[in-house]
């Protein structure tokens, strides 16, 4: 399981099955369309401590959100991301793991729903995509 500290609150992400992660890249490929790419780089280059980099994977988020948000029905993006959400626990102060509600644990910490979103979709589909994705961002060429 991976963990991550978004903000104040720490989250975690237990494997994802192979048929779960595939149906959740047709899905989200359906929904950006040219922009799954643009958002397979950010999440792969989420993750890095170069300033630069998370700018340039900022950046890529907002083309590829904007994107959906020009092709979508927006229930059918609310339905996504309360599954990716749903695939993340969070630790409360009792130090017991819960599984993240979207509209609860969401609406009560708004600012954690994309890097929870970055972080989920890194851990559950970076196997499959691409390796070398944020080398691509950074300009270098993957082997």
């Amino acid at each position: 399981m991976a963990e991550k500290r978004i903000n104040n609150t720490t989250y975690r992400v237990g494997r994802v099955t192979a048929p779960e992660a595939l149906r959740m890249k047709v899905r989200i490929g359906k929904m950006l369309g040219p922009g799954l790419e643009d958002m397979v780089l950010a999440v792969a280059a989420g993750v890095s401590d170069d300033m630069d980099v998370k700018a340039k994977a900022n950046a890529a988020v907002m083309s590829a959100v904007g994107m959906a948000f020009e092709r979508c029905d927006p229930d059918a993006v609310v339905q996504l991301a309360g599954e990716i959400v749903a695939k993340s626990e969070w630790k409360a102060p009792s130090g017991d793991w819960t599984t993240t509600d979207f509209e609860g644990d969401m609406t009560e910490r708004p600012a954690d729903l994309y890097p929870l979103i970055g972080f989920v979709l890194k851990e559950a589909l970076g196997a499959f995509f691409p390796a070398g994705a944020a080398g691509r961002l950074m300009g270098a060429k993957a082997h």
